[in-house]
């Protein structure tokens, strides 16, 4: 059984337990956008936005979860940056709050915040961008008090693409930030 966290829209928030399957339902209003974000002493980071449409009455998500082990890498959702920037935007600050509990839950982990871009510009800018944006996440996790002795972060440039397709979408899905857990205290 563990705890999820439900934000939606209007910033209101649904802490609720799942049962023994790892189901859980909830009310919400059609034509609403909602944030599921998992947190667990057992299990990856999780967290994702959903929405419901004014002709859904039921919304089914099937949420698959990895059991926390070195070398995990988790997409980070929600954190955006300003084209050509590498200041966060205000929206980023609520996830990256949730990450710090998740941190604080799962005190033992040690990880790595990687800096990802597209192939736009030259190789020494984008590692350049991608490590400051990794820095940004760092800095902002030890304001929110997460011992800097736990986190490292590196920039990666256009090392490592999710698509190398040459079009808007795949750039957009290149460009992100992850975390690698990269150490587990005993």
């Amino acid at each position: 059984e563990d705890n999820i966290l439900i934000s939606f829209d209007d910033e209101s928030q649904l802490s609720i337990n799942s049962n023994q399957n790892g189901e859980f339902s909830f009310p919400i209003k059609s034509d609403s956008n909602f944030l599921i974000t998992v947190i667990s002493e057992k299990y990856d980071f999780f967290s994702n936005e959903f929405s419901l449409n004014s002709n859904d009455s039921v919304k089914n998500i099937q949420i698959v979860l990895n059991r926390i082990k070195i070398g995990n890498k988790i997409k980070l959702k929600n954190i955006y940056f300003d084209f050509d920037e590498f200041s966060l935007t205000d929206e980023s600050h609520t996830q990256i709050k949730k990450l710090a509990n998740y941190l604080k839950i799962n005190n033992s982990l040690s990880i790595e915040i990687g800096g990802h871009t597209d192939n736009l510009g030259t190789r020494e800018y984008n590692y350049n961008l991608s490590l400051n944006r990794a820095k940004a996440v760092f800095d902002s996790l030890i304001q929110n008090g997460i011992d800097s002795r736990r986190i490292s972060y590196f920039g990666y440039g256009y090392d490592y693409p999710i698509s190398t397709k040459n079009d808007d979408e795949s750039r957009k899905l290149n460009r992100r930030t992850e975390i690698k857990i990269t150490g587990i205290e005993d």
